[in-house]
Order: structure tokens, then C-alpha cells, then sequence
């Protein structure tokens, strides 16, 4: 009730009719010292054998009074009430500004992580073969935190349902999704490969002490692998220059500049980062089990405003990480001669080895060595790519999961 009209036009009242005055002290207001929480509610009038009882609201400790007390008689008590009455909606708003004030420090905490994993990634680029399997590992783990953190936040951002911030996380999982399919199919085609190149291996090793294996199967085995090889090339190519734009990829992705990053109380700088940091992620991913795209590969950063909101460490972070790529994707491609094509590590050194055959079946010696370097790199092949493509099924299991727990969340919770 407002008590400016109480104390505005206050009359004494006829105590034969007066209701009581309500007294109650929330246990957040009642340290020593400190007057109780007074409330004008409209109490039942006190019956004669009550014996001065006082009503109490639901949740507060009681104060037991020595008279029956009312305003009239208490001037100095009604101002006060009056006072702190009027002071309730700042309190109220105090508290809702600490509830949304939670809110960034949950940001900071994803964007550290964000940080975190980037400087896993840049370690890795640095200390292994390009876009080899730990490379590999590493970006898709630092996939899977980063969109696990953006579904667990959300949660915690209390945001309405149904409003546009639902659509745009629902844009971007489908695009993760839509990209999971890509990379899947560039794996198991690179698999393929690997197994092809264990089968030559196999007749290599057989051709010296098998009169029945002839020559022209070793030369047809090795054409099989060839062909494979080229047309893993062709075909994802393809594939890269149709998906490229729908996917995103690219190694660098600036904020928009009409960006509210503050919208939705937070989220959409959460998910703008998220967004930058996954076209970077899955660029490094379609190198590495499609095809390696030049017109994807300029290195750039988060700066500006995005790197203001964001904080300078995942900015720095991200930064790093992109040139690194950059970087190491120009020496690779330097070293095939400009080859291009499928760059995981493990399938260049798998090709390389059907090559060599090659070459030592035309010679018509070496065939012992050549035969163990061609079994070690399919073998190796084959793991790295049953790696990539469990890594890949779990995040695609972990999206899809995510999706319908907001749905959920969202029709049943609000």
C-alpha cells in the first residue's frame, strides 16, 4: 500500500474500530540496531481476549508490543514507516540489478575458458605437424567446450522464452550441425583412403614369397589409391566452395558493426564470440578432412569494440591462434608445391608412402621397406581418422542434446 496517502490525510482514529497495526521484522533487516520493517497492512481488529496479541506476517519474526499501538499515537513512527515504505521500490530495484549483475561474471568465466582452450590450440600448432591428429583434437575439444558453455550460460542468464535469442542460438547450432555432416563425410572418405593403402600394403608384403600375386596387381593397388587420393581432392573441393559461405568458413570473422553485444543480457556478445571462434575452429577442421581453401585463409582478430567487450585475453587468444594458422597453413602448402587438397598430417604421410611404392615397384626393388612404411602410415591414418570421426559424433550427439534442452527449458519453464 503507498503510505503517502495514509500519512497525507491521516485522521485519529476511533479505537473502538481501528484495525491493528501489523509489526513484522524480515530476518535480513534485523541486526542489532537496526528499527523492524514496519507494514500498514490491513490486520483483523484485535478481539478483547487476544490480550494484545499482534498480527504477523507469513516469514517474519514477531515483536511482542506492551500496548496496543497506533499511528495517532505514535507521530515519529508513522514517518519513519512512511520513509521506509518509499524507499522499498529502490531496494526492489537494487535487487533485481543483482541478479542481472551475475550475468557478466558468468561471461567471464566462459570467455576464460574460451582463452584456455585457444592457448591449448596455439601450443598444439606450434609443437606438432600441422593439422596433425593432437591439432585436430584439440580444435574439436575446444568446439565442444565452447558450445557446452554457451548452453549451460544461457541457463543461467534467465532469459524469456521464445524471444530472438532462441532463434539465433538455434542458427548457429544448425550451422555446427550442418558442419559436423561436411566434416564427417571428409573423414570417412580420408578413412577409405587408409584402408586402400592397407591393402597395398598388404600385397607388398606378399608380392616376394607369393608367385601367384603378380606385378600388375601391386600396380593396380597402388592405381586404386592414386585415384582415391585425387578424387578426395576433387570431390571436397566441391563440397568446400558450395558450403563455404552457409558454414562460415572462415579463419577470421570481425563483429558486426551494428552488433548489440549487450542484448539479451549479455548472450549475444557470448554468441558473437562463439560464432567467431567456431568459423575459426571449423576452417582449421575443413583443412585438415576436406580441403584446403585459399580464400579462407587470411589471418585477422577481434579488435575494435568486440575486443572491448570480450576482454583483451580472448581477443589476444583468438588473435595468436589465427595467425599461427595462417602462418603454418602457408609453409604446408609451400612444402607440397602448392598442393592444397586434404592437409591432415597423417593422410600427406600416408600418401607420400603410396608414392614411394610407386616408385619402388617401377624401380623393381625395396619392396620390404616400402611395404613396412606404407602399413605404418595407413595404420596410423586409420586411427587418427576413427579418432576425428568419434570426436565428431560426440559433439554433433552434444548440439543436438543441447537444442532440445532449451527447447524444453524454454516451453516448459517460462
Amino acid at each position: 500500500m503507498d503510505p503517502s496517502p495514509v500519512a497525507a490525510n491521516h485522521r485519529p482514529p476511533n479505537p473502538a474500530d481501528s484495525p491493528s497495526l501489523a509489526i513484522s521484522i524480515p530476518p535480513s533487516l534485523s541486526p542489532p540496531g537496526f528499527l523492524p520493517w514496519l507494514s500498514l497492512s490491513r490486520a483483523r481488529p484485535i478481539d478483547r481476549a487476544s490480550k494484545n496479541k499482534v498480527a504477523v506476517a507469513p516469514g517474519h519474526r514477531s515483536v511482542r508490543p506492551s500496548t496496543r499501538l497506533h499511528p495517532s499515537s505514535h507521530p515519529p513512527l508513522l514517518l519513519y514507516l512512511s520513509t521506509l515504505l518509499a524507499t522499498r521500490p529502490a531496494s526492489d530495484a537494487a535487487a533485481a540489478m543483482s541478479v542481472k549483475a551475475a550475468a557478466p561474471s558468468s561471461s567471464t568465466a566462459f570467455y576464460a575458458t574460451l582463452e584456455r582452450g585457444l592457448d591449448d590450440l596455439d601450443r598444439s600448432l606450434a609443437s606438432s605437424p600441422f593439422l596433425s591428429l593432437p591439432s585436430l583434437r584439440a580444435a574439436l575439444a575446444l568446439l565442444r567446450a565452447a558450445h557446452a558453455g554457451l548452453a549451460r550460460l544461457v541457463a543461467s542468464l534467465h532469459l524469456p522464452g521464445g524471444a530472438a535469442w532462441l532463434d539465433e542460438y538455434m542458427d548457429e547450432a544448425s550451422r555446427l550441425c550442418d558442419a559436423c555432416r561436411a566434416l564427417r563425410l571428409g573423414a570417412a572418405a580420408v578413412e577409405g583412403f587408409a584402408s586402400s593403402a592397407s591393402q597395398l600394403s598388404s600385397l607388398l608384403v606378399q608380392a616376394p614369397s607369393n608367385p601367384h600375386l603378380s606385378r600388375q596387381q601391386v600396380v593396380r593397388a597402388i592405381s586404386v589409391c592414386r585415384r582415391e587420393a585425387m578424387a578426395l581432392k576433387e570431390e571436397n573441393r566441391a563440397l568446400v566452395e558450395a558450403r563455404a559461405e552457409a558454414l562460415a568458413l572462415r579463419l577470421s570473422e570481425g563483429v558486426p558493426a551494428d552488433a548489440k553485444l549487450g542484448g539479451f543480457n549479455g548472450f549475444r556478445g557470448v554468441l558473437c564470440a562463439t560464432r567467431m571462434l567456431t568459423s575459426f575452429l571449423l576452417t582449421l577442421l575443413s583443412w585438415g578432412v576436406l580441403h584446403y581453401h585459399p580464400s579462407n585463409a587470411g589471418a585477422g582478430d577481434c579488435s575494435g569494440g568486440g575486443a572491448a567487450y570480450f576482454g583483451a585475453a580472448f581477443a589476444a587468444a583468438l588473435s595468436r591462434a589465427q595467425q599461427r594458422a595462417a602462418a603454418e597453413a602457408g609453409r604446408s602448402v609451400a612444402a607440397a608445391a602448392g598442393g592444397g587438397g586434404v592437409m591432415m598430417h597423417e593422410f600427406r604421410r600416408a600418401r607420400a608412402a603410396v608414392e614411394e611404392a610407386k616408385e619402388a615397384v617401377e624401380r623393381g626393388g625395396g619392396g620390404d621397406v616400402v611395404a613396412a612404411e606404407v602399413g605404418v602410415r595407413a595404420g596410423a591414418l586409420r586411427a587418427a581418422c576413427e579418432d576425428v570421426l568419434a570426436m565428431i559424433d560426440d559433439l554433433f550427439d552434444e548440439v543436438v542434446e543441447a537444442r532440445k534442452k532449451l527447447l524444453d527449458l524454454c516451453s516448459g519453464g517460462n
